[in-house]
């Protein structure tokens, strides 16, 4: 399946290369979003501020606007036969996963009574699995294209 690429709104520090996604600008944004730093002036980079950079130097610094698309999301969707090929583990009617044996090992064990050393055969056991129900896929294909319509408007 194709890749889809999402731009993120990102703002970044020019001195020390700290970005985040939140908008940096407007009535107290940057003190509601990082309270441990008490005085921080819209805008200004939490890290400069608080000397926390890579310089360890407190500075102003002023967050700008990320151009460089290197930085973007790149997201794999499933396809039709991806989600149809899906399983799922089967679960009893009190919601517990039923297991099956899967195969045999053999563990060490001592005798107590002797202090006999032996080796037993020992089951392995794994979770049963099951294949999605029609009904299952369809939802499944359904969220996957409404997250793909909400994600169009961010796309490239």
């Amino acid at each position: 399946m194709n890749q889809t690429t999402i731009a993120i709104k990102t703002y970044a520090c020019p001195e020390c290369g700290y970005y985040q996604n939140a908008s940096p600008y407007g009535e107290d944004v940057m003190a509601r979003l990082f309270p441990e730093f008490p005085g921080i002036p819209d805008g200004a980079c939490p890290a400069c501020y608080s000397g926390k950079n890579p310089q360890r130097v407190q500075q102003i610094s002023t967050l700008e606007t990320l151009t460089d698309t290197s930085g973007l999301s790149q997201t794999t969707v499933a396809g039709n036969d991806e989600l149809a090929s899906r399983t799922v583990e089967e679960l009893d009617a009190h919601g517990r996963t039923v297991m099956e044996q899967v195969g045999e090992h053999y563990e060490l064990r001592v005798n107590r009574q002797t202090g006999e050393i032996f080796s037993e055969l020992v089951p392995d056991y794994a979770p049963k699995m099951r294949q999605l129900t029609k009904e299952e896929v369809a939802a499944l294909k359904n969220q996957r294209d409404d997250n793909l319509r909400k994600l169009e408007d961010l796309a490239v």
